[in-house]
C-alpha cells in the first residue's frame, strides 16, 4: 500500500472517530433546549450536529461539546462561521446543538 493510501485510510480512520465521539442528541436535550430556544425539536438538534460535522469538520479535528462551557461555543462559532461559510441559520443552529450538548451530563447512551 502506498504512502498516499495510508494517509488516507489515517484521515478516514479520525473522522469516523469524531464521529463516533459527537454526542447525539437525545429527548432530555430538547427540553433544555427550548427553555433558551422555545420550539427547539430534536430535527433542530440533529441538524446543528449534522452542519457541525460536515462544514466545520471539513477543516479541523472536531470538538467534543463538553470540551467548552456552553457560554463559551456563540463566539467560537461566530468567529469561525465565515472561514465555513455558515450562513446566520446555519451558524445557529451549531450554536444551539453545542450549547445544549455542552451543558448535558457526560455520561450519555
Amino acid at each position: 500500500m502506498s504512502t498516499r493510501h495510508l494517509g488516507i485510510l489515517a484521515l478516514a480512520a479520525a473522522v469516523v472517530g469524531c464521529v463516533a465521539a459527537l454526542p447525539l442528541p437525545q429527548a432530555a436535550d430538547v427540553g433544555a433546549a427550548q427553555s433558551a430556544w422555545p420550539g427547539t425539536t430534536q430535527g433542530d438538534l440533529e441538524r446543528g450536529r449534522g452542519i457541525y460535522l460536515r462544514r466545520c469538520g471539513n477543516c479541523h479535528l472536531l470538538h467534543s461539546p463538553g470540551e467548552l462551557a456552553p457560554a463559551k461555543w456563540p463566539s467560537v462559532v461566530a468567529k469561525m462561521a465565515p472561514r465555513a461559510k455558515l450562513s446566520s441559520d446555519e451558524a445557529a443552529d451549531v450554536v444551539r446543538y453545542l450549547v445544549v450538548l455542552a451543558a448535558a451530563p457526560p455520561a450519555r447512551d
